[in-house]
């Protein structure tokens, strides 16, 4: 018989507990920063799950907010694949 004890929610990836959707304000923004207080601590934000799966979304890519400037277009051009994508960033 196994005597471990059984652990709920070990793997955080899979644990339902762990907030996964964005609700905060653009990452990085002043009003990010006034989201997060005056102690807040960016580096130890960068481990916590909310960041890790803004990044796998593609809302944060090489640590900047890229969800409001970039759009994904399916093009038919060129033919080279089915369903080609292009990235357009849009500059202000």
């Amino acid at each position: 018989m196994n005597d471990d004890p059984i652990e709920l929610d070990a793997d955080t990836a899979s644990a339902d507990w762990t907030k996964q959707g964005w609700d905060l304000p653009p990452y990085l923004s002043k009003e990010f920063f006034d989201t997060m207080g005056p102690d807040f601590d960016l580096e130890h934000f960068k481990t916590l799950p909310v960041y890790l799966h803004a990044v796998d979304a593609g809302l944060i890519h090489d640590d900047e907010w890229v969800d409001d400037c970039c759009s994904l277009v399916e093009t038919t051009k060129p033919k080279a694949s089915k369903g080609n994508i292009i990235i357009h960033h849009h500059k202000d």
